[in-house]
């Protein structure tokens, strides 16, 4: 029998069953019929207090689906013992049946109703009711005793690699588990990789999480988001919090299911209204300028705006607003540890011309106190608005998903991170093409109010002058929705999110798009030191 010290988790097909039980001979009873009934039993062998702490070990440990859990686990001569009963919420996500030989209707409804019990199941009541139970409740929670057909078959355990690379621990059929909780009624699941590829040569990786179409049967798509299960707990609270019923028209699609197991979980979205959806990235590289331009305005304007109006009523220093959004430790653990500015031969005459500062060693001297920082507004965002977060329909409109970060963020956050976001991965621009970055560079920060950008130069690249005429909608949509104006909080904005770009960053596959990701931020710390002179100085290359 499995003890914690020795476990290794079983991988195969079969079922994984917890015994949670004080009695030897009735643990042995158990685990001969589990055995029989070709389950694969853990047994906990504890007493007291120890037993329930193991239990809780074991079903993580192992990654059980089912628990059989005695009703009296402390004493069974008191008919005040319920530990059992308590003991089912520690054993989540593992789903829990009691047994038991005292049943009493209340402690039945409490148990169900309560604590999260599945069914309760009387030890006189024989093995046939219990192997009963087990059949109903494996068909609903396991992957491997399920009809459901999912295509293609390869899928979801490339997507578990990708997303737990290196770690041996995660079942190969979690993924298959959280399906089938999703999608309980489903007899055929076709699942459709919604990505960006192709898009642009600038790659920055995004955070392993996988976004699907998912067609049920013979219905229309739903949008099937798969992550780490502690992102998606985290999402659906933060949906709960701040988006449910606030979000105006037709162009927020609810979490109509969740699930969260031991390493992974996901959520579903339906989208009512429309029949096909793209990624904003995608959809950017093909669009006209027109087209973009309106579906930017109808989401910020139409179905996002109210949320800008929901206020904290103290204003947060900017570094501090942008660490509570991404936690301290992509500043303390990441980026500074990231490598500096290097003038390598693409950009090493513009750069030594231009003598900007090194971004990270700026960013640091300033949160030690050695330069001011901006105050900015604390309102509702979402947090992660990139392209791969923003689908657009065949109608133009645009639908968020992804609430893991959206809360109460700097008010610019949201167009500022889209801004980075065309910028440094949208944009069809070279990414050792750091001639035409540096004028779009140059540009975007020279306005000393957040809608007044410069005349477009003369150009010959249309990708520089798309991305440009995105940049000047998205900054005016930017002042109309928030009502901001000053651009040094915009710019300070800019630094922080291309920072913070750079530092995930760390591939050397991505070294030039980290590179230009530091060159931006430098050109911008430059513009604030000099915000009374004149800027760009006389001497730095002319962008017009």
């Amino acid at each position: 029998m499995s003890k914690v010290a020795d476990v290794s988790i079983d991988v195969s097909h079969k079922p994984r069953i917890l015994v949670v039980e004080n009695e030897a001979a009735s643990r042995l009873l158990t685990v001969e019929l589990l055995r029989q009934w070709n389950y694969h039993p853990y047994v906990v062998e504890a007493e007291g207090e120890e037993l329930l702490n193991k239990a809780v070990e074991m079903a993580k440990v192992h990654r059980c689906h089912l628990a059989l859990v005695d009703l009296r686990l402390l004493d069974n001569n008191d008919r005040e013992d319920l530990s059992g009963l308590e003991l089912v919420p520690d054993l989540k996500p593992t789903e829990s049946i009691i047994l038991s030989g005292y049943l009493d209707y209340q402690v039945v409804q409490k148990g169900i109703q309560e604590k999260g019990a599945l069914s309760f199941v009387g030890k006189q009541e024989g093995p046939g009711r219990l192997k009963e139970h087990l059949e109903r409740a494996i068909n609903r929670h396991c992957a491997s005793q399920h009809s459901l057909r999912i295509t293609p078959s390869h899928l979801m355990q490339r997507a578990l690699r990708d997303m737990f690379p290196g770690d041996d621990q995660v079942p190969k059929d979690e993924v298959e588990d959280v399906l089938i909780r999703l999608f309980p009624d489903a007899n055929r699941l076709r699942l459709e990789k919604v990505e960006s590829t192709g898009i642009s040569l600038s790659r920055v990786p995004r955070p392993r999480s996988k976004i699907f179409l998912a067609y049920k049967d013979d219905l229309q798509p739903e949008v099937l988001k798969l992550a780490r299960a502690g992102k998606i707990i985290k999402e659906v609270q933060q949906y709960k919090n701040f988006i449910e019923d606030r979000l105006v028209g037709y162009f927020s699609p609810p979490i109509k299911n969740w699930q969260a197991l031991w390493d992974l979980g996901g959520a579903v979205y339906p989208f009512m209204g429309s029949t096909q959806v793209q990624p904003f990235a995608r959809y950017y590289a093909s669009a006209s300028v027109a087209d973009i331009e309106h579906s930017l305005r109808h989401f910020f304007t139409k179905t996002w705006s109210k949320l800008y109006n929901m206020q904290m009523k103290r204003k947060k220093y900017i570094f501090e607003a942008y660490c509570d959004v991404w936690d301290m430790d992509w500043y303390s653990e990441r980026l500074v540890y990231l490598p500096r500015l290097e003038l390598d031969r693409n950009m090493s005459t513009r750069m030594q011309l231009i003598q900007s500062p090194d971004p990270v060693l700026w960013l640091i001297d300033r949160v030690n106190g050695a330069g001011d920082m901006p105050l900015t507004k604390m309102a509702v965002t979402h947090g992660d608005l990139h392209g791969d977060n923003i689908l657009v329909d065949e109608n133009r409109h645009m639908w968020v998903i992804d609430f893991e970060r959206s809360g109460f963020g700097p008010i610019l956050q949201d167009f500022i991170e889209l801004e980075i976001d065309i910028l440094t991965r949208m944009s069809n621009i070279p990414e050792h093409d750091f001639t035409t970055f540096y004028v779009l560079a140059v540009w975007i920060a020279s306005p000393d109010h957040i809608d007044e950008l410069p005349l477009l130069p003369r150009s010959t690249n249309p990708e520089l002058i798309k991305t440009m005429q995105v940049i000047a909608s998205l900054r005016r949509l930017a002042r109309e929705c928030t009502g901001e104006t000053d651009t040094r909080p915009y710019l300070w904005g800019l630094i922080l999110n291309a920072l913070f770009r750079a530092s995930l960053l760390q591939n050397p596959h991505h070294r030039s798009s980290q590179q230009r990701a530091l060159m931006l931020a430098s050109l911008l710390c430059h513009r604030l030191d000099h915000w009374e002179t004149k800027w760009p100085p006389a001497e730095w290359p002319a962008i017009y």
